[in-house]
């Protein structure tokens, strides 16, 4: 989470240790052992009794053949617009690059993707219609963490804020994990 500011990592890292989690950041699994639960790395190995790994991520192949990725990989977007640089043509979610204050990227989360569509699409009928006026991105992010217990912590913030995102991390609660599992009923009812 360093993209989230410098307080929001350590305090994360800081929730894990007080579970007794260990954290086991940018290793490459070498093998894993689902019968014995273990894991090795490059270096190490370690046993686990929940693994959460996260593959690479890279945009779609046919995203990457289209000729609108940067170097990055990713399709660079006007960050309030998500315009790519191609007159008419938008780019949202985990395919864009949008670089930040601190030079970092934002991140790729279903909420800045909702976000940038509700956007797109509000620029879109505006455009169409020719009524309204055009939005823009705000940058604006949140997070719910589980941390287990019936609590999750919660996170949120303007990552467009300048020198870097502007995060705070609410400590655990059972407030919090009410929050996250309304938002999960509204939206997969949105979705059915």
């Amino acid at each position: 989470m360093l993209v989230a500011g410098p307080n929001v990592g350590p305090a994360l890292i800081k929730m894990l240790e007080e579970r007794g989690i260990e954290l086991h950041w940018e290793q490459i699994a070498m093998k894993i052992d689902p019968a014995s639960r273990r894991i090795l790395f490059e270096l190490e190995d370690t046993s686990f009794d929940l693994l959460v790994g996260v593959p690479p991520h890279r945009a779609p192949a046919a995203v990457r053949e289209s000729g609108l990725t940067d170097a990055s990989g990713w399709i660079p977007v006007d960050p309030t617009k998500l315009q790519t640089r191609h007159a008419g043509v938008f780019a949202i979610g985990d395919v864009t690059a949008i670089r930040l204050a601190n030079g970092m990227f934002l991140p790729k989360s279903g909420v800045f993707a909702d976000g940038h569509a509700r956007v797109v699409a509000a620029n879109i009928a505006a455009e169409i219609t020719g009524e309204g006026r055009a939005t823009q991105y705000t940058g604006h992010g949140f997070c719910h963490i589980e941390v287990g217990d019936g609590m999750a912590a919660y996170g949120s913030g303007n990552f467009y804020g300048i020198p870097g995102p502007r995060v705070t991390l609410e400590p655990p609660s059972r407030r919090y994990r009410q929050e996250k599992e309304e938002l999960e009923r509204t939206l997969l009812a949105l979705w059915q």
